[in-house]
């Protein structure tokens, strides 16, 4: 069929709020899921994250696609490349305590070295990019897909340039970008960086409350897999890899 999807915002706690509703008060007949942020079942795992439950009760359905997590600086930067990162500073925007902006930089600084100076309370990626067009910061680490959907052009015509990426591989579209694993020196280091990464693997994850009928689980995710699987819908919602199963995510059940 075509039912109509109400969609209802609940910002904040970098989506801890919407989590909580998911689990506590949402309904458990399939009617009601939502799409929370990917870095939160690490921060639970960290016990860094206001969650209080399990996330692996939730009934997750899947995400449209994996994300690139990347850091950026303006052309106006004295950091050029991702080996400067070692010796030069790199003044960048954050927002809130447990955000990719924040996290992945803090990360950087204390594993592998790196001096990122943190300015944060940002709050939104629009308010994030406007410090670096106003000076008030150098660059930024976030997901890729999320600086493309406002600042491509940045890139384009370099106004701003990619350093580096957490994945192994370059981004698609983006052959020369480092990975973040030319640093790594240490087993340990490896797994920190890799655990960091491992909320850009389930990208933009939706789930479903604790509790919903299994049946209607299995056509929740049958429905997202079917949306995202058109090419058209694709193109027109900027999906930039293949969708992330279920099997993916804190929990397969």
């Amino acid at each position: 069929g075509k039912p109509i999807i109400l969609v209802i915002n609940l910002p904040g706690g970098a989506t801890s709020i919407a989590a909580n509703y998911l689990y506590t008060v949402a309904t458990k007949d399939g009617t009601e899921f939502g799409h929370i942020s990917r870095n939160l079942a690490a921060q639970a795992a960290m016990g860094t994250s206001p969650i209080t439950f399990d996330m692996r009760q939730f009934n997750w359905l899947g995400s449209p696609e994996r994300v690139e997590q990347i850091c950026i600086a303006m052309d106006v930067a004295p950091v050029k490349t991702a080996d400067e990162l070692l010796t030069k500073e790199l003044i960048v925007a954050g927002g809130g305590a447990g955000t990719l902006p924040v996290v992945l930089p803090t990360v950087l600084n204390n594993v592998l070295g790196m001096k990122f100076k943190l300015v944060t309370g940002y709050r939104g990626a629009n308010d994030l990019f406007l410090s670096m067009e106003r000076n008030e910061t150098q660059g930024v680490c976030t997901a890729l897909a999320t600086f493309e959907e406002s600042r491509a052009d940045w890139l384009k015509n370099g106004k701003a340039h990619l350093l580096l990426s957490t994945s192994v591989k370059p981004p698609a579209g983006y052959p020369g970008v480092v990975s973040v694993y030319k640093y790594v020196k240490t087993e340990q280091q490896r797994q920190i960086i890799s655990f960091v990464d491992s909320g850009a693997e389930i990208g933009r994850p939706f789930a479903a409350p604790p509790g919903v009928p299994a049946d209607r689980v299995v056509a929740l995710r049958k429905a997202l897999a079917t949306a995202v699987a058109e090419p058209e819908d694709r193109k027109s919602t900027r999906l930039n890899s293949s969708h992330v199963s279920e099997s993916r995510m804190p929990s397969s059940a």
